[in-house]
């Protein structure tokens, strides 16, 4: 079953793609209660999205040619979460993961994870970091459950954000997952 997942680094035709899963994950949380992505960021969430395809950090994850996931993974810390921690640089920054409802439950999230933080030991750093929403306890719940570390809770005055729960993840540390990503170029 493992071998069905490929990930790749997204391109400018993925785009649609990816805002189309952003959607359904908006629609799906809202219609569970969770405030984790709503509709009012729609546009600055597409924006974010093309940002990340076109400078190289949005990934997708295909299962027979058929996007199902994506995720962004960079080196730039946000520096309204991140400018207290003096090893910033020492980390790649995972967001935007998403998996669309069809595949969920399929462990692809955690094989992202998995595929995220051997990246980040390969690319020499440290930490594999998360940022994501202080009122979310589900969210904040599963990457602990995934070897996160909370490190702070913080709220940038000046951002229009919710985000601000920062993780940690040790780079390289892989842990059990029902399916596994292949890279390919």
């Amino acid at each position: 079953m493992s071998s069905r997942f490929v990930v790749r680094q997204a391109t400018g035709s993925d785009v649609d793609t990816i805002i189309e899963l952003r959607e359904e994950a908006e629609r799906w949380l809202a219609a569970k209660g969770v405030a984790q992505w709503t509709s009012d960021y729609s546009d600055y969430a597409r924006s974010v999205l093309k940002q990340f395809v076109d400078d190289g950090s949005a990934w997708v994850v295909e299962n027979h040619g058929i996007v199902v996931a994506t995720f962004s993974l960079y080196a730039q810390p946000d520096e309204d979460f991140w400018a207290w921690s003096e090893d910033r640089h020492d980390a790649l920054y995972l967001s935007k993961l998403i998996v669309r409802r069809s595949h969920a439950s399929q462990g692809i999230a955690d094989a992202a994870l998995n595929w995220a933080a051997t990246r980040t030991r390969d690319s020499g750093k440290r930490w594999l970091r998360i940022d994501v929403r202080r009122d979310n306890m589900a969210l904040q719940s599963y990457y602990l459950a995934r070897g996160f570390c909370h490190l702070r809770t913080w709220h940038a005055p000046e951002r229009r954000t919710e985000s601000g729960w920062l993780a940690q993840r040790a780079a390289g540390l892989v842990l059990p997952a029902p399916v596994s990503l292949a890279h390919v170029s």
